[in-house]
């Protein structure tokens, strides 16, 4: 792997991981805490990796030995152990046969990694034998209970952990995590200026701010759409006028041309490649879809759950625990967070932004979840209807200005795609109407 010459920011999250890690300190012979363990949490594309790619530069002449090891499957876990234990001269190319030995030499190293007698270490005053001082990073831990049989359960060394996956919260023994944001305007603003090799021109930061504004200062898209820019010679003016047109940003997200940009960073899928119908079931994209509609920030999850039964849209869950079921896979991949404590569910804009792209493939699918969302906020908005003297009594007996704030914004996000929709027509009904009116 080779340094990132482009990355920028995030300098806070490395402060974050020396102050957990203390790289420079002596490691000793002693077991008694086991590996300190930092895990960088977030979903694919916001730079997880990026970030333990750089730590492990800016800190290699910390330690005296650091394993990089691919986690997303046990067959790469094996193999990357294997490719340890020969480096550390453990076993040899041509003995290296049971995968279960090489992490079983591997992790006895780990325990108690004794460093080479040489002259310097002999006349060291230090008494005793001197440790190694040791990093192993997994990255992309795809699921939490992938690593039981590879997590370094003895020694003093540093274990450094991406994953998109939120349950590996209580996996592991953890001293600190941290759940990545988008990048500052400004950092967005510098990797977007990297990645054109942009030079000043006039009003071309003010240019450069509002494309990374569009892109919700997310590391992939910007990366994405940098490439596109460059492989199409488009201007900053010109593309920010096609990303506008709908027609366009679905071309944009499926275009192959900015791929070769992305590689550098490590990445390899398209926007639309991490989160499709293709690469999730039925019942997550379902709700996902569901998701691209609404204010990303506060969605209850009594929207769903009201009148989950009769939702008309295909593939939908039709119980609670389907439901359940459903977003727990979207959970795992971090698409979609949980305030457990609101009964809330909130996602990234970028999420919503691709999903919409792939929804306007085919009008009539939009259609049908646009219908299925109007239903869905139906189902929980509290009406005022007429009675006979004028006045006004609350549908349902519910109280009425306690959870209108909470669904305003919902109804909002419905009428502000609606009013630049191409096709109006296609999603005027008289409960959205109905429901527009009831908003105000």
């Amino acid at each position: 792997m080779k340094a990132n010459t482009e990355f920028v920011g995030r300098l806070d999250i490395i402060d974050k991981i020396d102050d957990v890690f203390q790289p420079g300190v002596p490691a000793t012979d002693q077991d008694s805490l086991g590996a300190t363990t930092f895990t960088i949490l977030g979903l694919s594309g916001i730079g997880k990796t990026q970030i333990a790619a750089q730590y492990m530069f800016l800190r290699k002449e910390e330690y005296d030995a650091i394993f990089w090891l691919q986690a997303d499957s046990t067959v790469k876990l094996d193999g990357d152990f294997k490719q340890i234990a020969i480096r550390l001269e453990l076993e040899t190319q041509e003995l290296s046969t049971d995968s279960n030995l090489s992490r079983d030499l591997v992790q006895g190293w780990l325990a108690r990694p004794l460093k080479p007698m040489t002259p310097a270490i002999s006349s060291s005053k230090t008494p005793g034998p001197v440790m190694a001082r040791w990093l192993m990073i997994f990255d992309n831990v795809d699921q939490s209970s992938i690593l039981d049989d590879y997590f370094p359960k003895h020694g003093q060394g540093n274990v450094l952990i991406t994953s998109k996956d939120p349950r590996i919260r209580g996996a592991y023994v953890h001293r600190a995590m941290v759940t990545l944001p988008p990048l500052s305007v400004t950092e967005a603003v510098c990797l977007f200026r990297k990645m054109m090799k942009f030079q000043d021109h006039q009003g071309s930061d003010q240019l450069m701010t509002e494309i990374v504004r569009k892109l919700h200062c997310f590391p992939l898209a910007i990366l994405h759409m940098a490439g596109i820019i460059r492989s199409q010679r488009l201007s900053l003016p010109g593309f920010l006028k096609l990303y506008d047109e709908d027609c366009s940003r679905q071309e944009f997200y499926s275009d192959d041309s900015g791929l070769e940009a992305e590689s550098i960073h490590g990445y390899s899928k398209r926007l639309t490649s991490l989160w499709s119908h293709d690469t999730l079931e039925k019942g997550p994209f379902s709700i996902l879809s569901v998701i691209a509609f609404l204010d990303p920030e506060t969605i209850q999850e009594d929207i769903f759950l009201t009148d989950i039964k009769n939702i008309p849209l295909h593939g939908f869950p039709s119980s609670p625990i389907d439901y359940r079921s459903a977003l727990n896979h979207l959970i795992e991949l971090s698409i979609v967070t949980v305030h457990v404590d609101r009964t809330e569910l909130s996602t990234h804009r970028t999420v919503q932004d691709v999903i919409r792209t792939q929804l306007h493939d085919n009008i009539m699918h939009v259609k049908e979840v646009f219908k299925a969302t109007v239903h869905m906020l139906s189902s929980v908005w509290p009406y005022a209807v007429p009675t006979v003297d004028g006045s006004y009594q609350l549908h349902g007996r519910r109280t009425r200005w306690d959870q209108c704030p909470g669904i305003l914004p919902h109804i909002g996000s419905l009428r502000h795609y609606f009013e630049g929709a191409e096709h109006k027509h296609k999603f005027a009904t008289l409960k959205f109407a109905t429901l527009i009116m009831e908003a105000g």
